[in-house]
Formats: structure tokens, C-alpha cells, sequence
């Protein structure tokens, strides 16, 4: 016998287990006089005797007629009945008794015992509710012995706890009352002279108020929630309903309470039952339908698990087409199968296009060795899981990196293809590099200050004892023209110093606003004298107002060495050098590619050459210093690694672009001033200025102490020279009124300068000092300044640098230090 044949003769024998249940009914005796009985099903009345319409001041057929019978209820009570109600009809354990106010038809309240129970035979289970009008306990006569008893026993069995409190006190509590505080009603009416005893501190103002309310007929019925204090000591949570009563000819007040814990469990006990008869309905239909409906059914289901399967198909082609990363499928032998839409973006080639392809194609070259070991690999079994870096060249040429991360699929326990998923990691590397160019610009930029440093030192000597010597031979000795070229060289040595500061990005001294075009102009008129005639000059200066902070040299210095490149790439062939200055804003999106830059107004300064270009491995290392592809004597790799360190020293940026035989372009961004440019001013010569004031002069390099006596007693000073500072200190100790001026070398190895002029000044506050260095990564003229020093002075240091910095410090008349106190 099938499942359709027993499910209906389930059915039959249910329908006439009902109909004995409907004649059950109609048999069903009336309950007792003084008792009223409803039935209802989901609170609409289904049967109402004459008792209960009464109790509620209404005739029965008015009753019947209504749609629901909530609002003979009072609304304080309804959700607590409509709650129990639930309970009792999901088979669950509830209180058979319940206490709630009824309300007539005239508006009036009254006090109701009811006892709820489950009917069976109407169709559906309803719930009878049989109830007692409480009020009626008082009126022996009427309800005589047996019923005083009967009541007696439902007072005294609720499951509610009841209490009346009359003056104050406890006269009456039922052993439900007691059980919830943990007492015995003995306890409660004898021993607690004042009822508030039982309530918690913070509610017994709340219940005093609310007790004379009732007491004085401000309110017939108050329904609230306080805590109750248990005999052991612990806090019980209660639901009170309370109303005004004559006992005893006084006036008290009657009420229960309900303890909202338990509600709480059988709460989340009626969820429980509410899910599991939902689930048992629907099981059940589901049963019924099978039962009735089988063909049918098996038709719905089919047509709802094609229905399912084309939902399902959408949603992954959904998530396959639109994904952000690519995805794509290859069979064995490595042809593509299939590819989404982030993959034709990236690749530039269509579906279409990649299906006649195998994937490797599209691989760069240098990458396709490492791609095709990978492939075989995950051919042959060796690995299910493989993620690996590897580059691809769109169809337009432009590289782009992946991470590609592939799988086998099997197909009935044999693999079929390979899955693989690529995320663009382009923009993740262009930032890893630039990281790492970063780390080892600034490593080479701390090695050249610490060379700029030691070099300077002896650049003073060679400098300072040259002019020394020249001003004390005759203009016509034969030495002196050999002597000049040594100072010549002293100088580019001296320059070639601040090329490598400018390539460590520690020296920005002469940033001021200025105009480019015109910068741009005069360089190219000096440059186009040097270049061969096969070279043609461009310019395209469509930013003529265009204003920068910066060192006018130094940038002069990164246009020279720009177009000196693309002389070098054009001289056998020759050319176009194109110079372009175009107004240009950075938007955040940009900063992927130029990190250093800020979102704003900046100039682009384009270098663009028709030369032989470069390799992407040899472009990606040019600003690395010591990096050229010049033959022997031709350079010596520090000309672009100079010009990256000027740059981003100007808070700029430079990239480059190149294609081998089509040429190269150098782009450079620098931050735009709105400020104007300020006209330059050519200086006088000048004189040379000297003194006769007493100078304390320390550095603990002897020829560099020996050239500054040598230099300011040249220049008139009296000076006293020392090579170790804690000397120094103990001479200007010994007398601080006889110097009126102190220089002194930053770095020494027993105590800075700094440290030096700290002492001196707690000896005397107003001393003027002088710091000079050959470089420091902690001092420069804004933190000397800063400090306390009156001048800072870098190496190496000329005689005429010295004693203008001097006289500045001193004033212009010697004999006015002298009035120093």
C-alpha cells in the first residue's frame, strides 16, 4: 500500500473521530448556576450561555454577533490571557485558573475566576473558559456552604498569587502569594506589621502611591511591575493588578501578582511549541497535498527545480561575469574555455578572441617559462591549489600583474579543467617599487650626507688656505695662477658637494617663489649653443605665470642634465627635443602612480626625445645612482639620481616612459604657488669686511682650527683656538667678558656645539654664537635659529662668507660690542 492510499484512510478515520466529538458536544451538560461558560476559537465567540453574558452585562446573541471578545476583557489583562491562551492550545503546561477584571457593557469592571480548558469536535480545538464572578464570595447567602467551599478551593489552589491589604497590612495572602516570597501566609499577615516590608526599597514609594490611589477612588484598577524581596534575600520581579474593595466594612484594596520569570520561560516555551506546530501544519499539508495531489505535485516540483536550477545558473554566471578579479576556465592542454568580462577589460582581447588562444600567449615572455611549469604541474596533479605572480601584455601593449590562483575541477572523479581566478596587483606593485626605490634612495642619501660631511671639512682647508695664499702673494708671483685653479677646483668640488645633498634630499637652503617659462627659456638659449645642428628644439609653454617654490640652480641643473640625456640618445641620428610646461591638476586617483605628490595645482614639465629609447628592465633603474649605459668616460651615473633627488626634495615627482627606437619622455610634476614671483635683484661686489673684536673659535679638526685663526686674524680679530670643546668651555669660564663673539663646529667628538653654546650661555646669557658644519641630519639653519644660534654657517667656509656672517652678527661698528653687558 503507498503513502496516497494510507494518508487517506488516515483522513477518514480522523473526520469520524470529529463527528463523535461534535455529538459529544452537543450532549455536553450545562455547567452549574453561578458559573458562566464561553467557547471561542481565536477569541471569536463560538457558544455563550446566559451566565456569562449576564456577568458581562450583555445578552448572549450580542455576544455571539461580535467579531472578537477582547474587549469584554480589560486591557491590562488581555495580552496575559491571550498568552495563557496560547499555551493551553500548543499542549503546554499552564495555569488552569485565571484572574482577570471583565468589562460590561455599561463600562463597569468586574472581578472574574475563570478556568480555561481545551475542546475538541468544533473542527478546529477551541478554548472554553468557565467563569466566577469573585465579588460573589462575600454574599453567603447566595452562594451558601458548598459554593463558599468550592471558592474557598479556587482561591486557594490559584496559581496566582492573591493578597488583600486593608490599613496597611497583609490580611489575607493565598499560598501561591507566599511560595513566590518564600514565606508562609502566616508569616506574611502576623509577622509584617507594615506591608511595604515585602517590597524592595526602590518600589515602596511606587506601591504607597499607588495603594492610596486605589484607597481614595483616583483609580479603580492599577497594573504595574516591582520587586518583591524573597525570604533568602534575593530580588523577585513581579506583575501587579490591583483594585479598591469593602472588606470588612473598610476600605482595602485586592489584588495578584504574577511572577514574570516563569511568564518569560513559558514565553520562549510557546515560541518553541508555535515553531513546532507550524512545522507540524506544514508537514501535515505537505502530507495532505502529496496525498490528494500526487501527480500534480511531482509536475510542480519538476517545473520548480528547473525553475531552481535556471535561478541557480543566473546567479554564478551573475557572480562569473561581474566579479571585479578575472576568472576563467582552460582545458588540459592549456586553450582557454571560457573567460568573464574583468578578463576581457584587463586583456583587451574579447571571449571570442582568448577561445582561439591558448593562455600562455598572453603571458610576457620573460614570465612564460615559470607560467608553463606552473600549468604542467597543476596538469599532472601535483599541487590541487597553486597561487603565483606572473605578467600579462594586454592587447594594446601595457603590462598588467596578476595573482593568479588555480584549481582542477574534476568531472565524475577525473579532472576536466582548470579554474583559475587573477587579481590586477598592478597598482600593488608600482607601489612595492616605489617603496623599495624609496628605502634605497634614502640609504645612498644618508651615505652622501655623511660624505658631504667629511669632504667639507676638507674643502675648507684646501679653499680657506688657498685664498690665504693668494692674498699674500703679489698679483704678478708665478704661483698665482696655479693657485687659482686649485680654488677653481675647490669650488666645483664645492658644487659637486651640493649635488650630493641635493641627491640625499637634505638640502632645500634657496627655495624661493619663481617663475619657470622664463627659467625654462634661458636654460634651452644657453643649451642650444652645445647641441649638434641635427637637433631641433621644441618648446610648448602653455603655463608662462606658472609659479614654484625652489632652488632656480637646482633646477636649472635637472633641465641641463634631462636634455643632455636626449642629446646622447639623438646624436647619431639626431631629432626633436620637445620641452613642454603645462598647468595640470593631481586628483587622488592619480596618487596610485605618484604617491609623493598631494591632491592639487601643479606643473608638468615634459622632456621628450625621438631617440633610440630604452628597455623596461633598463628604464626601471635609471635614477639609481652610479647606473648608466654610456661607454667608459662619457658618464658617471649620477646625473639622473641627482636629478630624482632635486625633485622629490621640491616635493615633486618624475617618471619616465620609453619605447625602444621611438624615443623617451620625462614627465615632472612640482607643486603651483598662487603667489607671484618676486624680481631678482643683481648684486653689488662686495667689499670685504673686517673687525678687531676678541672671537673664541673651536673645532676639533686642527687644520680647520688653524685656518680660522689664520682667516680671522687675516680679517683683524683677535682669536683664541681651540680643537676640544670641554677646553674651550673651561677658557671661556675662566674669563667670559673678554670674548665677544664664539665659533664653534657642530660636530666634536667630546660635546656638539650645541651642548658647547648651552654651557656658555648659562655662564653668559647674552654671548652671540656662531655654529658651522660640514652636515648634520639634526642641524640646519631653521633648527639653529630655532635654537638660539645667531648664524649658521655650512662648509666649507670662504673668507668672505665668514666675515660677512660676522659682521651681521656683530654689527657693523666693532666698537659697539664693546658697550655689550
Amino acid at each position: 500500500m503507498d503513502d496516497s492510499t494510507k494518508s487517506k484512510e488516515q483522513l477518514v478515520r480522523e473526520l469520524h473521530v470529529l463527528r463523535q466529538q461534535i455529538v459529544a458536544l452537543e450532549s455536553k451538560e450545562v455547567e452549574p448556576e453561578g458559573r458562566g461558560v464561553l467557547i471561542h476559537r481565536g477569541f471569536k465567540p463560538l457558544l455563550v450561555d446566559r451566565e456569562w453574558a449576564v456577568m458581562h452585562g450583555n445578552a448572549t446573541q450580542e455576544i455571539l454577533s461580535m467579531a472578537t471578545i477582547l474587549p469584554l476583557i480589560a486591557p491590562d489583562d488581555r495580552e496575559r490571557l491571550e498568552y495563557y491562551t496560547r499555551l493551553h492550545l500548543s499542549g503546554y503546561e499552564a495555569p488552569p485558573y485565571e484572574t482577570y477584571q471583565g468589562v460590561r457593557k455599561d463600562g463597569s469592571r468586574v472581578w472574574l475566576e475563570s478556568r480555561l480548558t481545551v475542546v475538541h469536535g468544533m473542527g478546529e480545538p477551541a478554548i472554553q473558559v468557565t467563569a466566577v464572578d469573585i465579588a460573589k464570595q462575600h454574599d453567603m447567602d447566595h452562594w451558601g456552604p458548598e459554593s463558599e467551599a468550592r471558592y474557598q478551593a479556587l482561591v486557594e489552589q490559584s496559581l496566582v498569587g492573591i493578597y488583600i491589604i486593608e490599613d496597611g497590612r497583609y490580611r489575607y495572602v493565598n499560598p501561591k502569594f507566599a511560595e513566590i516570597v518564600g514565606y508562609t501566609p502566616e508569616e506574611i499577615t502576623t509577622q509584617f506589621r507594615q506591608g511595604l516590608e515585602l517590597v524592595a526599597e526602590s518600589d515602596r514609594a511606587l506601591v504607597r502611591r499607588n495603594v492610596q490611589r486605589r484607597l481614595q477612588g483616583e483609580v479603580d484598577t492599577l497594573n504595574y511591575t516591582i520587586k518583591l524581596v524573597h525570604k533568602n534575600g534575593h530580588g523577585v520581579d513581579v506583575e501587579v493588578h490591583g483594585t479598591a474593595m469593602e472588606f470588612q466594612g473598610k476600605r482595602a484594596v485586592i489584588g495578584t501578582i504574577l511572577d514574570i520569570t516563569e511568564r518569560k520561560r513559558a514565553e520562549l516555551a510557546l515560541k518553541v511549541a508555535h515553531e513546532h506546530l507550524e512545522q507540524r501544519v506544514r508537514e501535515r499539508t505537505a502530507e495532505l497535498w502529496v496525498a490528494n495531489n500526487h501527480l500534480h505535485q511531482e509536475i510542480l516540483e519538476r517545473k520548480r527545480a528547473e525553475e531552481a536550477l535556471k535561478k541557480s545558473e543566473k546567479r554564478y554566471r551573475d557572480l562569473f561575469e561581474n566579479a571585479n578579479d578575472i576568472v576563467f576556465t582552460c582545458d588540459l592542454s592549456g586553450q582557454v574555455t571560457w573567460m568573464n568580462k574583468a578578463a576581457e577589460r584587463l586583456s583587451g582581447y574579447t571571449r571570442d578572441d582568448m577561445m582561439q588562444m591558448r593562455g600562455l600567449d598572453v603571458v610576457a615572455p620573460e614570465h612564460r617559462d615559470f607560467a608553463s611549469r606552473m600549468a604542467n604541474e597543476k596538469r599532472q596533479g601535483l599541487s590541487e591549489t597553486t597561487t603565483y605572480e606572473v605578467a600579462i601584455v594586454a592587447k594594446d601593449g601595457e603590462r598588467v600583474s596578476l595573482e593568479v590562483c588555480t584549481q582542477r575541477v574534476f568531472e565524475n572523479g577525473e579532472p576536466a579543467e582548470v579554474l583559475g581566478i587573477g587579481r590586477d596587483i598592478t597598482a600593488r606593485k608600482r607601489l612595492e617599487e616605489h617603496l623599495r626605490q624609496t628605502q634605497k634612495m634614502e640609504a645612498i642619501g644618508t651615505l652622501a650626507g655623511g660624505i658631504a660631511h667629511d669632504f667639507n671639512n676638507i674643502l675648507s682647508a684646501i679653499l680657506g688656505f688657498t685664498e690665504l695664499s693668494l692674498n699674500e702673494i703679489e698679483p704678478e708671483h708665478d704661483i698665482r695662477p696655479h693657485l687659482q685653479e686649485v680654488l677653481a677646483a675647490g669650488f666645483r668640488a664645492k658644487d659637486l658637494v651640493q649635488q650630493i645633498l641635493a641627491f640625499s634630499r637634505q638640502n632645500s637652503s634657496g627655495h624661493r617663489p619663481i617663475l619657470l617659462a622664463p627659467l625654462i627659456t634661458d636654460t634651452l638659449k644657453w643649451l642650444r649653443s652645445s647641441l649638434p645642428s641635427t637637433i631641433t628644439i621644441r618648446t610648448h609653454l602653455t603655463a608662462p605665470a606658472g609659479t614654484v617654490s625652489a632652488n632656480p640652480t637646482q633646477l636649472q641643473q635637472v633641465l641641463l642634465n634631462l636634455c643632455n640625456n636626449a642629446e646622447h640618445s639623438m646624436r647619431a641620428t639626431g631629432g626633436v627635443l620637445d620641452v613642454q610646461l603645462e598647468s595640470v591638476r593631481i586628483k587622488p586617483e592619480h596618487l596610485v602612480r605618484y604617491p609623493n605628490l598631494q591632491p592639487g595645482a601643479h606643473l608638468r614639465l615634459i622632456v621628450r626625445d625621438t631617440g633610440s629609447g630604452m628597455e623596461p628592465e633598463i628604464a626601471a633603474r635609471i635614477f639609481e645612482p652610479f647606473f648608466t649605459t654610456k661607454s667608459s668616460g662619457e658618464g658617471t651615473g649620477m646625473g639622473l639620481s641627482v636629478v630624482h633627488g632635486i625633485v622629490t626634495g621640491h616635493r615633486g615627482a618624475i617618471a619616465v616612459e620609453s619605447v625602444p627606437g621611438r624615443g623617451t619622455t620625462f614627465q615632472l610634476y612640482l607643486p603651483q604657488l598662487d603667489e607671484l614671483a618676486a624680481e631678482e635683484e643683481t648684486p653689488l661686489e662686495p667689499e670685504l669686511p673686517r673687525g678687531s673684536e676678541r672671537i673664541l673659535f673651536v673645532d676639533d679638526e686642527e687644520a680647520i682650527a688653524f685656518l680660522g685663526q689664520s682667516m680671522l686674524s687675516h680679517l683683524g680679530y683677535q682669536t683664541e683656538v681651540y680643537t676640544r670643546s670641554d677646553l674651550a668651555l673651561a677658557a671661556f669660564a675662566s674669563n667670559p667678558e673678554r670674548f665677544d663673539l664664539v665659533i664653534t663646529d657642530q660636530t666634536m667628538p667630546s660635546m656638539t656645539g650645541e651642548a658647547l653654546a648651552t654651557a656658555i650661555r648659562r655662564i653668559r646669557p647674552n654671548i652671540p654664537v656662531i655654529l658651522c658644519t660640514g652636515y648634520s641630519h639634526v642641524i640646519s639653519s631653521e633648527r639653529a635659529k630655532a635654537l638660539g644660534f645667531d648664524a649658521f654657517c655650512l662648509k666649507p667656509l670662504l673668507t668672505q662668507d665668514l666675515s660677512e656672517t660676522i659682521r651681521s652678527v656683530l654689527g657693523d661698528d666693532p666698537e659697539d660690542q664693546r658697550t655689550r653687558v
